[in-house]
């Protein structure tokens, strides 16, 4: 699905929880805590309990969010090709490097890897985005 840049969705850092369980929420509280005082914005099927919580969005609600935020946290590693295929940087929670992405581990990387992807520096993964997308064009051939 394409996304639309609303003003309505308009915000600096979106996150989805759908893959992140509470046991991993509470494993990583200091990012959790990082993020919730930068006023980013959480969706999905795991409820978190923050006023920067605010609810279950469907597939097209999910690539406009996307499109209107100006980076995507993605703390569990499996959304952020949408955000690139979108054209949105994502900060990506990992040990591994990934090509032209911002990764982080902890809280004090996670701060240098929004403040790089501040200041441009990501080419948002494009080799790396275009792999995944014709590993998974693969899966349904």
């Amino acid at each position: 699905l394409s996304g639309v840049k609303s003003p309505i969705m308009d915000c600096k850092i979106c996150c989805f929880t759908d893959h992140i369980s509470q046991d991993r929420v509470e494993h990583i509280s200091d990012i959790m805590l990082d993020l919730f005082e930068r006023k980013v914005r959480f969706f999905g099927n795991v409820k978190l309990d923050t006023h920067n919580y605010l609810g279950v969005v469907s597939e097209q609600e999910r690539s406009d969010i996307i499109k209107s935020a100006d980076m995507y946290v993605d703390l569990s590693e499996d959304y952020w090709h949408r955000s690139v295929m979108l054209g949105t940087p994502p900060i990506v929670f990992a040990d591994k490097h990934i090509p032209g992405i911002n990764t982080f581990t902890d809280k004090k990387t996670l701060e240098e890897a929004i403040e790089m992807t501040l200041k441009g520096s990501c080419d948002l993964g494009a080799e790396e985005g275009e792999r995944a997308v014709m590993q998974s064009k693969e899966k349904f051939i």
